[in-house]
């Protein structure tokens, strides 16, 4: 879901500017400068360690790991992120063509319900499976797909495909021996 349908960054900056304001009124930080911080490093060096970076630059007690993790976690965006167009135009076209299609997305559950409900799926989302990896275990792992998918949908791996943005994507449609299609590779209207 995240950097395949829509850009995650979108989500993620919501999330750290609440972070940025949480932490003004609790510790007197510049919000513009936690913010820009979280953002930068986010964009540099990924989410692992995200907050332990921005503990040690600011000299915040880590005590506050559980504040943040919570707002990450309950933030919901307004207004809505839309969806890539060209990944709305394939999900679209498989909808019309009578395909399953399922939206497999590993994270946090409460934090990937609500980026479900921060996205604009100008519909579409009526006629997804939603299958939050994590409540099994997260991909590559096929659990998702051996205790709901398969058993709830009867999803058939024989006339499945997977679409992705990921190495843990690509290693789970190999332990699913279905075929792999990397998003990237598919030209896309990128919003800015």
């Amino acid at each position: 879901m995240d950097d395949t349908l829509y850009p995650e960054i979108y989500f993620l900056k919501t999330a750290y500017n609440r972070i940025a304001c949480f932490l003004h009124q609790s510790e007197g930080c510049n919000s513009d400068i936690i913010y820009k911080f979280l953002v930068d490093e986010f964009e540099r060096g990924g989410r692992k360690n995200l907050f332990d970076r921005l503990f040690y630059e600011f000299k915040i007690d880590a005590s506050y790991l559980d504040d943040l993790l919570h707002i990450m976690r309950a933030t919901i965006v307004s207004p809505k992120i839309p969806l890539y167009s060209a990944s709305e135009h394939l999900v679209s076209g498989l909808i019309k063509n009578n395909k399953k299609v399922v939206v497999i997305t590993n994270g946090n559950v409460e934090q990937q319900k609500n980026k479900i409900k921060s996205i604009l799926w100008n519909g579409l989302d009526r006629y997804l499976i939603f299958a939050l990896a994590n409540i099994y275990k997260p991909k590559p792992d096929i659990m998702i797909y051996e205790k709901f998918l398969k058993p709830e949908y009867g999803i058939d791996l024989s006339k499945a495909i997977m679409v992705g943005d990921s190495i843990v994507d690509e290693q789970f449609s190999a332990n699913l021996n279905i075929p792999f299609v990397d998003i990237n590779t598919i030209v896309r209207n990128k919003l800015t």
